[in-house]
């Protein structure tokens, strides 16, 4: 068995993917092994795939049938891996060659630790770095799971860039959460769920290249409407009561968790004070679908006048 799985979902992703690639098969730590799960791509993704995957025997495609949404294609693949750790890797994204010699190291020295991940650089469409993300600082270093939740809550929202997700994590763990939702930001609320099973690390070292560009999924999909069709397509997109939504994962997340009740509560406790901090939008929120029919019963009162 690999001692790493590492998981690529994609779609349409010819113009960087071979990079991407490279950047995996040229680890200095080789015993891994890659996943590409190709959502229904309409462009050379798959041959791009086929034509490595032929000189490298560790690379195993899955071809979707259709696009089954994000979510889905970065779920199937944990169900997939055979490592003890797991790593997801996006098609459009570059790793420095001691990348994963380097957090399996951390790993192996310390067990309470369940994600290592280094520093970050930005990189631009043409690999020209563009500065570091300093979204990265997530405190979750503390010994039980109430600590480690308050200091995910207060350092990730709403600024966190969720690049701790790319790490490489413990799989066992990481079967222990719900693994991504279906809607925005689920990935942000993946990692709320790994703070309460354990510790993060993030190495001083920036072996993660992280591409900004116009197709990546962030900047095309800009909105909450869009960001939802883009994890589920079979949503209507529509925002809804986004940031209620986020308060009930978390709480489910917490329900979930296989950790003794006492600290379950006391977590239920550190999202009463995050609903405090974030009041003035989740009052928003009530206030928007109100406001709407107040409006249409006007316009009914007027027609019947």
């Amino acid at each position: 068995m690999p001692e790493i799985t590492i998981g690529m979902p994609v779609y349409n992703g010819e113009r960087f993917l071979e990079g991407a690639l490279r950047s995996i098969l040229a680890q200095t730590a080789g015993d891994f092994e890659l996943l590409i799960s190709d959502n229904a791509s309409t462009d050379r993704t798959r041959e791009i795939v086929r034509d490595i995957a032929a000189r490298d025997r560790r690379i195993e495609l899955r071809a979707n049938g259709k696009n089954l949404g994000a979510t889905q294609n970065y779920n199937v693949l944990v169900g997939l891996a055979r490592g003890r750790f797991f790593k997801w890797a996006a098609h459009d994204d570059l790793l420095a060659p001691e990348y994963l010699e380097r957090c399996m190291r951390e790993l192996a020295a310390r067990p309470d630790v369940i994600i290592c991940y280094p520093a970050t650089t930005m990189i631009d469409a043409f690999g020209k770095p563009t500065g570091t993300d300093p979204r990265d600082a997530v405190r979750v270093s503390a010994g039980t799971p109430h600590e480690r939740f308050r200091g995910f809550m207060a350092s990730a929202w709403p600024t966190l860039g969720c690049n701790a997700v790319f790490g490489l994590i413990r799989l066992d763990a990481l079967k222990n959460t719900r693994l991504v939702g279906n809607y925005a930001s689920a990935d942000k609320i993946l990692l709320g769920e790994l703070a309460l099973l354990g510790k993060f690390h993030q190495l001083t070292e920036p072996l993660f290249l992280r591409r900004e560009h116009a197709e990546s999924s962030v900047r095309a999909n800009p909105g909450v409407h869009e960001r939802n069709q883009w994890f589920d397509p079979l949503s209507t997109g529509q925002p809804g009561f986004i940031h209620w939504k986020w308060v009930a994962e978390y709480l489910k997340g917490i329900y979930h968790s296989p950790i003794p009740t006492p600290e379950k509560l006391r977590c239920i406790a550190v999202m009463r004070q995050h609903v405090e901090r974030d009041k003035e939008r989740l009052k928003a929120e009530l206030k928007r679908p109100l406001k709407l029919l107040l409006s249409r019963a006007g316009v009914r009162a007027g027609k019947g006048s």
